[in-house]
Protein backbone atom coordinates (compact mmCIF):
# COMPACT_ATOMS: atom_id res chain seq x y z
CA UNK A 1 0.00 0.00 0.00
CA UNK A 2 2.70 2.04 0.73
CA UNK A 3 4.09 2.02 -3.03
CA UNK A 4 0.75 3.43 -4.24
CA UNK A 5 0.31 6.20 -1.90
CA UNK A 6 3.97 7.14 -3.21
CA UNK A 7 2.99 7.05 -6.80
CA UNK A 8 -0.12 8.91 -6.01
CA UNK A 9 1.71 11.80 -3.48
CA UNK A 10 4.47 11.67 -6.20
CA UNK A 11 2.15 12.30 -9.42
CA UNK A 12 3.31 16.01 -10.61
CA UNK A 13 0.06 18.48 -10.53
CA UNK A 14 1.10 20.30 -13.70
CA UNK A 15 3.76 19.38 -16.08
CA UNK A 16 4.91 19.12 -19.78
CA UNK A 17 1.56 17.09 -21.80
CA UNK A 18 -1.41 17.00 -19.66
CA UNK A 19 -0.34 14.72 -17.08
CA UNK A 20 -3.96 12.61 -15.87
CA UNK A 21 -4.20 10.09 -13.42
CA UNK A 22 -6.96 7.00 -13.26
CA UNK A 23 -7.62 5.27 -10.32
CA UNK A 24 -9.49 2.08 -10.23
CA UNK A 25 -10.09 -0.12 -7.25
CA UNK A 26 -12.46 -3.84 -7.52
CA UNK A 27 -12.49 -6.63 -5.99
CA UNK A 28 -12.35 -9.55 -8.51
CA UNK A 29 -12.71 -13.22 -7.12
CA UNK A 30 -11.85 -12.25 -3.93
CA UNK A 31 -8.96 -10.56 -4.90
CA UNK A 32 -8.70 -6.90 -4.16
CA UNK A 33 -6.95 -5.56 -8.06
CA UNK A 34 -6.31 -1.63 -8.07
CA UNK A 35 -4.70 -0.16 -11.34
CA UNK A 36 -3.18 3.53 -11.55
CA UNK A 37 -3.48 4.65 -15.37
CA UNK A 38 -0.58 7.48 -15.94
CA UNK A 39 -1.32 9.51 -19.05
CA UNK A 40 -0.43 12.69 -20.87
CA UNK A 41 2.98 12.83 -19.77
CA UNK A 42 5.64 14.78 -21.81
CA UNK A 43 7.37 11.30 -23.20
CA UNK A 44 6.78 11.32 -26.92
CA UNK A 45 6.57 7.79 -27.31
CA UNK A 46 4.73 6.60 -24.26
CA UNK A 47 0.75 7.64 -24.76
CA UNK A 48 0.18 5.71 -21.00
CA UNK A 49 1.24 3.66 -18.53
CA UNK A 50 -1.00 1.18 -16.32
CA UNK A 51 0.24 -0.36 -13.41
CA UNK A 52 -2.13 -3.20 -11.92
CA UNK A 53 -2.21 -5.12 -8.29
CA UNK A 54 -3.39 -7.46 -6.82
CA UNK A 55 -4.19 -8.17 -3.32
CA UNK A 56 -5.38 -10.90 -0.39
CA UNK A 57 -6.11 -10.36 2.99
CA UNK A 58 -4.23 -12.02 5.44
CA UNK A 59 -6.33 -13.53 8.35
CA UNK A 60 -4.85 -10.89 10.77
CA UNK A 61 -6.97 -8.29 7.99
CA UNK A 62 -3.56 -6.89 6.12
CA UNK A 63 -3.14 -6.55 2.74
CA UNK A 64 -0.79 -8.74 0.95
CA UNK A 65 0.66 -8.00 -2.94
CA UNK A 66 -0.16 -11.44 -4.92
CA UNK A 67 0.22 -10.04 -8.24
CA UNK A 68 1.92 -6.57 -10.02
CA UNK A 69 1.77 -6.03 -13.75
CA UNK A 70 3.04 -3.03 -15.94
CA UNK A 71 1.87 -2.30 -19.31
CA UNK A 72 2.04 0.64 -21.44
CA UNK A 73 0.42 2.64 -24.79
CA UNK A 74 2.63 3.89 -27.36
CA UNK A 75 1.90 6.82 -29.47
CA UNK A 76 3.64 5.32 -32.13
CA UNK A 77 2.72 2.31 -34.18
CA UNK A 78 -0.12 0.58 -35.65
CA UNK A 79 -1.94 -0.35 -32.86
CA UNK A 80 -3.40 1.06 -29.63
CA UNK A 81 -2.88 -1.68 -28.02
CA UNK A 82 -1.44 -1.98 -24.76
CA UNK A 83 1.79 -3.71 -24.46
CA UNK A 84 4.81 -4.75 -21.91
CA UNK A 85 7.60 -4.37 -24.52
CA UNK A 86 9.39 -1.01 -25.51
CA UNK A 87 7.55 1.62 -27.61
CA UNK A 88 9.47 2.55 -30.45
Amino acid sequence: MTLMMNWLLSFPESAEGRPQIDLLAKVEEGRLAIVFTDSGGGDDSVKAIQRRMEFLQTEDWRWRLVAYGFRQQCWRGESDDWTDRPCP
